[in-house]
């Protein structure tokens, strides 16, 4: 799931957006596990649904087979379902047998009929209005004027519309899904269309049937006037696997020259993780009223046709949809997954995107010092759904595995995972994606995966350098965690010297707060990088000693105004060529540039920054000049 929202300064070039929900969606609903879940397992459960989007109420009668497990305490067993629905009837074999409504659960008493480890079925008939709690579970609204229904149920939304077990213990094996609807109307849903058929009383009755193992929450409808195309995946030259898309009239034109773009983003998930999961059915679309996506099994819902967002939706498919997250807690296995994947994406196919996509998401996850990957909130959807943790800050943890095992070994630990037939349409945890990368590597990852998944925060790394006459170079390394909960975080660190002409990098595994080493690289260095490809998540701060008075060289320029308010100028007494940067007192780089010789003022825009302290550092050859610069406004 990706929601876009106008807070996103680089729509449809970047992929990171934040996660915000408006009021209408805001409340959490009461919630509770499905009682005696474990009891029994759904196999097949059959759904017919009457929708009018004119129309308020919704009505359907849901058929679920199932095979119990153990003996249920007092021969009952549950179903959620919020109580502003009514439960017309429950049968079994056509007879009435009793049952309560009440806190949210359907209590179904059914006396003598079960036994262990045997097969039946019941029918829950009902009808209502269903009301709209978390991201959207249940939303009537309107397009160009015309209706449109669509469901939305993750993470515990599916009981606002239809009688289910709603949690993460079982997936029902297969899936028949019947809906009723006028006929001026089409019905998007999961698994593949089986046919469209005219009713007596002139509406249309869709079958959509499934038959892969599908987790209660991403069971979905949607029904407008769509219009519907295809486009398509080929495998070879007689193969092929359909793209359905369900499109408003009035953005056909537009949309249908987007939708391709999944074709590259099927090869490249199809080559990291292998086939897509369910290919004897199909993958498509389904536009809604949302400004992002939401990953339904073989059909996502799309509101925003960015190319990225295309590609993080058709990720979920292996990651979230084929797995999923083994609870709200790991749920970073759906949205961290996928958020690397679309990195993955961007990496094939632009460069630049790619690396501004590092930048970017490193600077999203420290510009707060707290916080866990693993959800330890699963009652409020902000946090489930926080994008800096969940997606930004789970996806990096990818891209550091990936950086400590190197590109080999993690992919095949990536394709492992998702090839492990315990999990193959199932469900995960934190832990199974440790084993596999355990067992590709050969190491211990229980450190890793502790410091970077469970607890939080992460490394400022600040380096002091020191360059002799003869070029031997001293470097003093400091870590400094964010947050009380990590001692130190050990991980390798490459640091990137340059030189006029010449540049070098090194590695170092940083497993102490405090470390130095003594090189000499053979040239004068003039700027030092710390992870020059940002492999980590951290702050990253630079402070030359140098080897020179800087006495005489603070001459070198003037400051004013300072303090400053939205405008910095420096006045340049001793023109020559020089690069400076401007540093808040975190070490985050706020801007950046550079001096030629015949420069003698330089202007900074200082409009969108904080007041506070910064500094301002110029290198020039075996000149290093640091200033402070106060802005207040």
């Amino acid at each position: 799931m990706k929601k876009d929202t106008v807070l996103c300064n680089f729509l449809g070039c970047l992929f990171l957006c934040l996660i915000t929900f408006t009021a209408a969606f805001s409340q959490t609903p009461h919630f509770q596990r499905t009682p005696n879940s474990e009891k029994f397992d759904i196999v097949y459960q059959c759904c017919e649904w009457n929708v009018d989007p004119n129309e308020e109420t919704l009505s359907g009668k849901i058929t679920y087979h199932f095979e119990v497990k153990d003996n249920p305490p007092n021969q009952v067993i549950y179903f959620n379902l919020s109580d502003n629905m009514n439960v017309d009837a429950v049968t079994k074999n056509g007879t009435e047998i009793p049952f309560t409504h009440e806190n949210n659960l359907i209590e179904i008493d059914l006396s003598d009929m079960l036994s262990f480890d045997f097969f039946d079925s019941l029918t829950i008939v009902y009808h209502g209005v269903p009301k709209s709690t978390g991201l959207g579970s249940y939303t009537r609204t309107t397009h160009g004027g015309i209706p449109v229904v669509w469901t939305l149920s993750t993470p515990y939304g599916a009981e606002d519309w239809f009688p289910c077990k709603n949690d993460l213990r079982d997936k029902t094996d297969s899936l028949d899904i019947f809906i009723t609807t006028p006929e001026e109307y089409l019905a998007a849903a999961n698994g593949k269309l089986i046919s469209i058929i005219p009713t007596e009383d002139g509406r249309l009755l869709h079958h959509w049937r499934h038959n892969y193992p599908i987790v209660t929450y991403l069971i979905c409808f949607a029904v407008t006037n769509y219009e519907a195309y295809s486009d398509w995946y080929h495998w070879n030259d007689t193969d092929s696997l359909e793209i359905l898309n369900y499109i408003y009239p009035e953005s056909l034109e537009s949309i249908r020259t987007k939708t391709p773009v999944v074709l590259k983003a099927m090869e490249i998930f199809e080559r990291m993780f292998g086939t897509y999961p369910y290919s004897d059915e199909k993958y498509g679309h389904a536009q809604f009223g949302w400004s992002g996506g939401m990953e339904h099994q073989t059909m996502s819902f799309m509101g925003s046709w960015a190319d990225d967002i295309l590609a993080h939706e058709l990720s979920h498919q292996w990651f979230g949809n084929m797995i999923t997250c083994g609870s709200w807690g790991d749920i970073w296995i759906n949205e961290g997954f996928a958020t690397y994947c679309t990195a993955l994406y961007l990496e094939e196919i632009s460069p630049t995107r790619w690396a501004t996509w590092k930048t970017q998401t490193i600077n999203n996850v420290t510009s707060k010092i707290d916080g866990s990957v693993y959800c330890d909130d699963t009652t409020d959807h902000y946090r489930i759904f926080d994008n800096r943790l969940t997606y930004n800050k789970g996806a990096l943890v990818l891209h550091m595995a990936r950086w400590i095992l190197g590109d080999k070994l993690f992919f095949q630990g990536m394709w492992n995972f998702a090839h492990d037939p315990e999990l193959q349409y199932g469900f995960a945890t934190t832990e199974d994606v440790k084993r596999h990368f355990e067992a590709v590597s050969g190491e211990d990852l229980s450190e890793f995966f502790d410091h970077w998944v469970y607890q939080q925060g992460f490394p400022t790394y600040k380096i002091t350098a020191t360059q002799k006459e003869d070029y031997e170079l001293t470097l003093f390394l400091e870590q400094t965690p964010s947050h009380g909960s990590v001692a130190c975080f050990k991980m390798p660190v490459e640091i990137q010297f340059k030189g006029e002409e010449r540049d070098s990098v090194i590695l170092i595994y940083n497993d102490q707060l405090t470390q130095s080493l003594t090189i000499n690289p053979e040239f004068q260095v003039y700027d030092i990088v710390i992870d020059p490809n940002r492999w980590l998540l951290a702050r990253r701060w630079i402070e030359w000693v140098g080897i020179n008075d800087q006495k005489e060289e603070n001459g070198w320029i003037n400051l004013y105004p300072n303090p400053a308010g939205d405008q910095i100028t420096f006045q340049i007494n001793k023109p020559n060529r020089a690069n400076w940067s401007i540093y808040d007192i975190s070490g985050k780089k706020m801007t950046s540039g550079k001096i030629n010789k015949e420069d003698t003022e330089i202007q900074i825009n200082s409009s969108n920054w904080d007041n506070g302290v910064y500094i301002l550092k110029l290198q020039s050859g075996r000149r290093n000049v640091s200033k402070k610069v106060i802005v207040a406004k």
